[in-house]
């Protein structure tokens, strides 16, 4: 068994010769492969609330209490959100994308960024092994964009309809800054715990604190 697994991590170090003492030191340094599980974890988990953002949020605005199932809601939802795939494959995430750069939630450049997001998010999912013993890293900027991007999607969800909608908020001007989700908070934790900032996550954590005292 122990061979196996020597034979299988020498064949995963010798697709690139020149980085073998790299991925053994990454995988035999208890601390920096708890570091990269831990940052893929992050990334991973970060990407989700992403698609909460984007895919979630969208579908509940249009389900407006009805069911998933219900054929009100399918039908406007197929024709108005998911027929905007610019592949044509259906594709929630894709077509969500395109409804939220149509509708000024984020603009064409945010647009190809979430596409490069996912693509790091597939290269994590599916080769996990040589992000913890190769010399590929996570990257963390695209985590820091996944933040980013959300915050900024959550903001307009918020200044566009969550507002509107409550007469707590007539005749009340609310500036961007003021604006914040639960979602937002824990990117920001998660990115801080990612980058080791103790100081921004006791900020992050007080912030928790004073929300949840309202």
């Amino acid at each position: 068994m122990g061979t196996v697994l020597v034979e299988e991590v020498g064949i995963l170090m010798s697709r690139n010769s020149k980085n073998i003492n790299a991925g053994w030191f990454k995988l035999l340094n208890p601390a920096l492969l708890k570091s990269n599980l831990i940052n893929a974890s992050l990334y991973l988990a970060a990407w989700e609330l992403f698609c909460d953002s984007v895919i979630v949020q969208l579908k509940k605005n249009y389900q407006m209490g009805l069911d998933e199932k219900d054929a009100r809601f399918l039908s406007k939802y197929e024709s108005e959100v998911i027929s905007l795939d610019p592949k044509g494959k259906k594709s929630p995430l894709h077509a969500s994308l395109m409804w939220l750069c149509q509708n000024g939630a984020i603009n064409s450049v945010e647009h190809d960024l979430a596409n490069k997001i996912l693509h790091h998010r597939n290269e994590i999912t599916h080769e996990l092994p040589e992000f913890v013993a190769s010399v590929k890293e996570i990257d963390l900027d695209l985590l820091n964009a996944i933040v980013k991007l959300t915050t900024k999607i959550d903001k307009w969800w918020i200044r566009e309809f969550a507002i509107p909608a409550n007469p707590d908020f007539d005749n009340t001007e609310i500036d961007d800054s003021e604006i914040s989700s639960g979602r937002m908070l824990i990117l920001s934790l998660m990115f801080n715990i990612a980058t080791g900032d103790d100081e921004n996550i006791a900020d992050a954590r007080k912030e928790f604190d004073d929300l949840f005292e309202k």
